[in-house]
């Protein structure tokens, strides 16, 4: 009943508070919402970091970050850049000859960081290595993973832990990275079963290892990339004396944690919308649509959480939307973190188990809009290199 509430108010609050914005700026680039800083015509960019090449010439368009052919897939406010890359491979033929498609994988970003919470680095492979090397605040960064199998079957899906796949976490504030797969033996022992080490950064939630996996993989994954503001005043205490400060009216800004440069902004509490338009804080109209009780009986900061994850499940897209079993497992973590009357009353432990479990194959694809979808797809593509393109 509750979650029934606040995604009603969620919904009657967005479409009360959201503007369109009436400039010359568009706002889309075919099913990709572009807000601002981000743009894709002059002027309507915070600076050269923020351009998206809209190509038209696609249907529906296509946008690509700066000039580059790294695709898009969905921007957030909060500092999310969903993005395609490419993996790097190194194949081999028989009589040991390297295969002309292995590639050493290129991801040059500029001040964009690859986030350290929603990605792994991957490798794939029966006779593989492969490294990961980039920049930590200056610092140079290299790690790397193995993964050996004998034969096909000694390979488990959907585990990655050293046999068949290998994956290692993200540090915070990687960028500037490359990666270079190998193999020990020229995949000598294994190579009627699997001729290629893949090496990727890939975004945990779309990706279910399938021993299928060894032999091909697509030539695209998802992979999240972490922005901030940079060259626009530095962020101290919330707030910049700078000309050119990023952050508008009732909106602060925010340092990361990962110790990544520049800053993000945020609208003020009780405001929403975009903290980087002019005007773009609006002064949140949420606890006027909701029931005195629920207001008065829990904590504001709880209801404004769950009321996001509300409006998160609006989202057109059916990628953009969560999992029952995502849904679940923030509405127990919120249960867990404040024992309010009223939350321990809308969610009992019975009902996060079956949301939990009873969509559990829904979630390992990453999809819940599609239950047949996810990565059954990979299959045999040609690689190319990304680099920065400008």
């Amino acid at each position: 009943m509750l979650l029934h509430m606040l995604l009603t108010a969620a919904a009657t609050a967005a479409l009360v508070s959201h503007r369109i914005d009436e400039t010359v700026c568009e706002d889309r680039c075919g099913d990709v919402v572009i807000p601002y800083p981000f743009g894709t015509t002059t002027g309507c960019f915070l600076d050269d970091n923020f351009f998206i090449t809209c190509k038209k010439s696609s249907n529906p368009p296509q946008p690509f970050l700066w000039k580059t052919n790294i695709l898009v897939t969905n921007i957030t406010i909060d500092g999310r850049l969903h993005v395609m890359s490419t993996a790097g491979r190194d194949c081999y033929l028989e009589g040991g000859e390297s295969d002309p498609i292995s590639t050493r994988r290129v991801f040059s970003l500029s001040e964009f960081t690859i986030s350290s919470t929603e990605n792994m680095f991957t490798v794939i492979g029966c006779d593989s290595y492969a490294y990961i090397e980039g920049s930590i605040s200056n610092r140079l960064y290299t790690s790397g993973c193995m993964s050996f199998c004998d034969k096909l079957d000694d390979v488990e899906n959907g585990t990655c832990a050293g046999t068949g796949c290998c994956q290692i976490e993200i540090p915070k504030g990687l960028k500037q990275i490359n990666y270079s797969a190998g193999s020990f033996d020229k995949h000598k022992s294994v190579l009627e079963f699997n001729q290629c080490t893949f090496a990727f950064v890939v975004e945990k939630t779309k990706f279910n290892f399938s021993s299928s996996y060894i032999w091909n993989i697509t030539e695209k994954v998802h992979t999240v990339l972490d922005w901030t503001v940079t060259d626009h005043g530095k962020c101290e205490n919330g707030s910049s004396s700078s000309m050119n400060y990023a952050c508008k009216e009732n909106a602060k800004c925010i340092v990361p944690e990962d110790g990544s440069p520049g800053y993000r902004c945020q609208c003020q509490p009780g405001y929403g919308g975009n903290p980087y338009l002019p005007n773009g804080c609006e002064e949140s109209c949420l606890f006027e649509i909701l029931e005195n009780h629920i207001v008065n009986d829990g904590n504001e900061e709880q209801v404004k959480e769950v009321a996001e994850l509300a409006k998160i499940c609006l989202n057109v897209k059916g990628e953009e939307r969560p999992t029952m079993r995502e849904v679940a497992m923030e509405l127990d973590g919120l249960r867990m973190m404040h024992k309010h009357s009223w939350v321990n009353a809308e969610l009992n432990p019975e009902e996060t188990e079956r949301l939990l479990y009873d969509n559990a194959d829904v979630y390992k694809y990453g999809d819940g809009s599609n239950t047949t979808a996810g990565y059954d797809s990979l299959k045999d593509h040609v690689l190319e290199v990304l680099d920065d393109g400008r």
